[in-house]
């Protein structure tokens, strides 16, 4: 259950920085574990201005960039940084990250846990834990079955009251996962061997994509599968909290942890040092072009999380049926 809810806690935690948002993440690894990653990220505005007066969308866009800038950790170079707005009003960033060490990477507002590391058959495995960069404490204990088996019809009024509870958040979730676009994709040195959890690109990458839509989809499909909301209830699960989080992950990643394995002649694929200190060198003007050292810092304003989502306040109570 622990990596099912950080799956799709990584999904809500990613439209509620800014109600709408699109991320991608084009990741480039060479064995000694250093890389860099194409990250662009575009948001809504995270505060409308009051009455007639306009928003400034070039200053809130350096902002975004800013906080990105100095909200990462384990990056030793920026390079191609880029901040603006887009034709719809939002707002978007896009750099290249150096990273000398992908264990100490944290990009400002990821959580992802990614490794990158040799296996006893002299091939290297990707691994990705979505939502689980930091230490979220001891995990939840597993659900008990009831001492009592409820009856039928307990049941089917539980099932009833969870899909009212499901209907009552739904409006606000469409709301705020409408335009979210999530892709992380990986470039690995050596050949591509097996992959579980990724799909493969022609390229020879693997990478996850999922949209507001796909989650939307799962969900409703999770909470109109009766077999398996009575499998659920029947092993003491509180279905009231919504979609069950390891159902959602399988419907939208499939079955099994998310891995690559590679092997054959593992090369790096860039010349880390010579790139990292190219982009050294540049970074001060860059970000001056930008007008990024006026920009002070500070944290975005963050949209409430859906109820039922991890870190949430609870979900409203279904009405109880009379």
């Amino acid at each position: 259950m622990k990596r099912a809810a950080v799956v799709v806690g990584l999904l809500m935690v990613g439209a509620a920085i800014a109600g709408c948002l699109e991320k991608k993440e084009e990741f480039t690894l060479n064995p000694d574990g250093s890389g860099k990653v194409v990250y662009e990220t575009i948001v809504a505005m995270p505060m409308m201005p009051m009455g007639d007066q306009k928003p400034d969308l070039a200053t809130e866009s350096r902002k975004i960039a800013k906080m990105t800038l100095d909200g990462s950790e384990g990056v030793e170079a920026w390079s191609d940084l880029a901040c603006g707005a887009t034709e719809d009003g939002r707002l978007r960033f896009k750099g290249t990250a150096y990273f000398k060490d992908l264990a100490t990477l944290k990009l400002a507002q990821s959580e992802d846990k990614i490794s990158f590391a040799k296996d006893p058959q002299g091939g290297m495995v990707l691994a990705l834990e979505m939502g689980g960069k930091e230490d979220k404490g001891p995990a939840e204990p597993k659900p008990a079955p009831p001492a009592t088996p409820p009856t039928e019809e307990q049941i089917t009024a539980q099932i009833q009251q969870a899909r009212a509870g499901y209907a009552m958040q739904k409006v606000m979730m469409g709301t705020i996962l409408g335009k979210m676009k999530v892709e992380m994709s990986f470039r690995l040195p050596g050949t591509l061997a097996e992959t579980s959890g990724f799909q493969k690109t022609p390229e020879g990458c693997v990478r996850i994509m999922v949209d507001g839509a796909a989650m939307m989809k799962a969900m409703d499909e999770v909470m109109a599968d009766d077999a398996a909301l009575r499998k659920a209830i029947l092993a003491g699960e509180d279905i009231s909290k919504g979609p069950q989080d390891d159902r959602m992950t399988e419907k939208l990643f499939g079955k099994g942890p998310m891995k690559a394995r590679t092997t054959g002649d593992l090369k790096p694929l860039f010349d880390f040092a010579a790139e990292s200190q190219a982009a050294k060198a540049a970074y001060p003007e860059a970000v001056k072009k930008l007008g990024l050292d006026k920009i002070e810092g500070g944290m975005m304003p963050m949209m409430p999380m859906p109820p039922g989502a991890p870190g949430a306040p609870p979900a409203p109570a279904a009405p109880t049926a009379k």
